[in-house]
């Protein structure tokens, strides 16, 4: 609700919403007295804004709950002035951060695209104002238009810089009143896209990727296309589509959830400061401003008094990633070429792709925010992905080479960890001593390396590790009780 109440604040009385807004920064963000700008409507904000006020009030309004009722309600008028607003105004454009209209320093980069991302923008407002108020203009309008975009111009490419019109598509065919001919069309080209060869399922068969959640480029925000390749799969296998022997499409999901929560050749967990909820290596600072670099109380996990607050996603791996065009000898004084040198670039610079990256917070010349930075984006795409495997009853997960689905609730087992080779859990109060544990140890490619039987402690149960091929990596832990598995999670052994 807090993002809907944020859009509401930059949506005006006539529907339209403005299309950016430059933050006053500081550390900490209360202590912030500059003015934040804003910039213009434009139609692309507009659109996008329109799209989810409609899909907010349809979710709110599924919830359930009376108390959101009228907060759905808000949200429908509000799509709907917003959508006669760009209607009106169909080529409102916008550019900040340009010199032409006086925008220099509003945000960061150009919010405004092109003309097939505003039409892309106007069907998805279209798809859910469609299932929110059931008036056909909006599936007329678009069954109208649907072949305009790269899945059906270029011959059903589906790629990672596309999430949004493949969600998009898979969302409208599987509304209970859509065009049955353009539902049918779209699953069928949705289908050829993901099974192209040197696309998303061949390079699952093939095992492209040894940590199992591959994506085709790493640049600036490779996390962020880890998310949607996770939640791409996790779609596959919702709206049945593309189905194949060969792969599990949940089970596909998921690797892209494990690969930012560690697996990966850097066995990091890509969220900041995570120690006190288990993680054994995690970021320990990143790019932002209110977390600056040299902040005493904020800015590193060990260094400073707090570090960076926890959960925070950064960008990930960049190939691309380079310091300042100015380095190493004209960033216009030698105190600032000196800055060039401040620390080692090397990595991320010069590094195989899922390598390039650093744990640091360093700004310009050494841009550490081509690596590092957080975003709104990033974290969204990533919460998506999560939600699809925790409910307020727990989290679940599958288990690897099988098609057993494991749920378990959040305080089933408290933290596990691994000491000289021995792995030590603590069960529930709840559960009575003595009562048999069933212990699964699997490799991260699902082989079951070993199953031990024992009787539950009321302090710490601890079970030895096979010594073989385990002296570092990541292995799968399974607890069974009745019959029943009661825990799954993943263990990293350094």
């Amino acid at each position: 609700m807090f993002g809907m109440d944020w859009l509401m604040r930059m949506q005006n009385e006539d529907g339209s919403v403005l299309s950016v807004m430059g933050l006053s920064h500081a550390s900490p963000p209360s202590s912030a007295t500059g003015q934040s700008l804003y910039g213009p409507a434009n139609t692309i904000a507009t659109r996008r804004t329109a799209a989810a006020f409609a899909l907010g009030a349809t979710v709110f309004r599924r919830s359930g709950l009376s108390q959101l009722e009228n907060y759905a309600d808000t949200l429908h008028n509000r799509a709907l002035l917003a959508w006669q607003w760009a209607e009106t105004y169909p080529d409102s454009i916008f550019h900040n951060n340009r010199d032409q209209n006086n925008s220099r320093g509003l945000a960061a980069g150009n919010q405004e695209v092109d003309d097939t991302e505003r039409l892309a923008a106007k069907l998805e407002a279209a798809v859910y104002l469609f299932e929110l108020t059931g008036d056909t203009q909006f599936r007329a309008l678009f069954d109208e238009n649907y072949k305009q975009l790269p899945l059906f111009l270029w011959n059903n490419v589906v790629d990672q810089y596309r999430f949004r019109h493949q969600s998009m598509y898979k969302y409208y065919a599987a509304l209970p009143d859509a065009t049955p001919a353009v539902r049918d069309e779209i699953r069928s080209s949705l289908t050829a896209g993901y099974n192209r060869n040197g696309n998303y399922i061949e390079r699952l068969v093939s095992q492209a990727d040894p940590y199992r959640a591959f994506i085709d480029h790493y640049n600036w925000g490779s996390n962020a296309y880890k998310s949607t390749y996770g939640i791409s799969f996790w779609q596959l296998n919702k709206y049945s589509l593309a189905q194949t022997e060969e792969v599990d499409f949940l089970q596909a999901a998921e690797s892209y959830l494990h690969y930012i929560h560690g697996v990966n050749p850097l066995g990091m967990v890509y969220l900041s400061n995570m120690g006190e909820y288990g993680a054994g290596k995690s970021v320990t600072q990143f790019f932002h401003a209110w977390f600056s670099n040299g902040s005493p109380k904020w800015d590193e996990v060990g260094v400073s008094e707090y570090g960076p607050a926890p959960g925070f996603l950064t960008g990930g791996p960049n190939k691309f990633y380079d310091w300042d065009g100015c380095c190493p000898s004209d960033c216009d004084s030698p105190v600032n070429n000196a800055r060039c040198f401040e620390e080692s670039i090397q990595p991320p610079r010069n590094q195989p792709p899922q390598k390039s990256y650093k744990d640091f917070n360093t700004s310009w010349p050494l841009n550490s925010w081509e690596v590092t930075e957080n975003s709104c984006g990033y974290q969204s795409d990533y919460i998506r992905l999560l939600s699809k495997f925790v409910s307020n009853q727990g989290f679940s997960s599958v288990i690897p080479g099988s098609s057993e689905r494991v749920s378990f609730g959040l305080e089933s087992v408290k933290k596990i960890t691994v000491r000289n080779n021995v792995l030590e859990f603590s069960l529930p109060a709840n559960v009575r001593a003595g009562k048999p544990v069933q212990v699964d140890i699997f490799s991260l490619s699902g082989k079951l390396l070993n199953t031990v039987q024992i009787d539950s402690a009321p302090g710490k149960n601890r079970v030895d590790l096979p010594s073989e091929n385990l002296s570092s990596g990541t292995i799968l832990v399974r607890l069974r009780m009745d019959g029943n598995t009661v825990f799954r999670n993943m263990v990293y052994l350094k």
